[in-house]
């Protein structure tokens, strides 16, 4: 994932407000000491570093798509699809570790998917929506 902008690098650190400035806000005629304004760049430039972080994170993990939207074969091998031996996407589907964290959201493997095919299975968002939970992502 590529961002359009980077978050400000404001290094100098300020203090915090306190509470009840935070509750009620900047009063008309009131001049806030440039602490409160350093301390409010230095926080959000961090948060959105780390926002975008995560996002790249997230972006990096994500399976690679060909040209017409399907899987690409480079990632196939590394895709938990069960045994090969009967229909793929029954096998992938009955696969425990395939789906461990299905019902965390209250997902079945059956609601999660009308795929065609094992491929459409494999892209498929919500048949895989919570398998990063425990770090399983194939």
């Amino acid at each position: 994932m590529t961002f359009i902008n980077t978050p400000p690098d404001w290094e100098a650190e300020g203090r915090e407000p306190p509470v009840e400035l935070k509750k009620k806000g900047f009063q008309s005629g009131y001049k806030p000491p440039a602490e409160y304004f350093n301390w409010f760049w230095n926080i959000t430039g961090k948060c959105l570093a780390e926002i975008q972080n995560i996002m790249h994170d997230i972006d990096v993990k994500k399976a690679n798509l060909d040209e017409s939207g399907k899987l690409a074969q480079s990632e196939i091998p590394n895709i938990d699809c069960g045994i090969w031996d009967s229909d793929p996407i029954a096998a992938h589907n009955a696969n425990e570790s395939a789906h461990i964290n299905m019902a965390i959201d209250g997902n079945t493997t059956e609601i999660a998917d009308n795929s065609m095919t094992l491929e459409e299975h494999i892209v498929n968002t919500v048949a895989h929506q919570n398998l990063i939970v425990d770090g399983n992502e194939n």
